[in-house]
């Protein structure tokens, strides 16, 4: 199927390998982090934020420069949850989850996406410049150490 790299940006996708293919659906797509041994989680994920500025900004160029019907984009997953390798290692939410608790707290990759989503994609550099300017003021990483 369809390749989208982050980096070097390449794209290989059904139209020219399944001609007559109409479109894709990108589902899934995201990046972990892990919590590190004194059990402490960082809600500033700016690792998740960069990943999806740089996926989706490729995604739009796949459909400007190279043509390609993408229907949809969602990102993996709301919330922390159990992953069958990792256990509760290993984190891929929006939303960090105390599984003590049940509590669930946005991390700033939450932010980025509901504005990428109102956004209906990546908007010009001087907008993005400001969403992530203003996830820096919310997401302080010397105080929200969770």
């Amino acid at each position: 199927m369809g390749r989208i790299f982050t980096h070097g940006r390449k794209y290989s996708g059904p139209q020219r390998e399944y001609p007559g293919y109409g479109s894709i659906l990108i589902t899934e797509n995201g990046v972990s982090e892990q919590i590190d041994q004194t059990q402490r989680f960082n809600l500033y994920d700016e690792v998740r934020v960069n990943y999806f500025k740089d996926y989706t900004n490729n995604v739009l160029k796949a459909i400007r420069i190279n043509g390609v019907n993408v229907e949809g984009y969602m990102a993996w997953s709301l919330m922390d949850n159990f992953e069958w390798a990792q256990g509760y290692k290993e984190r891929f939410g929006l939303h960090f989850v105390d599984f003590k608790t049940l509590k669930r707290t946005p991390k700033a990759s939450a932010l980025f996406y509901k504005k990428l989503v109102q956004n209906n994609g990546v908007p010009s550099k001087s907008d993005l410049d400001l969403w992530i300017e203003t996830i820096n003021e919310v997401f302080n990483p010397v105080n929200l150490v969770h």
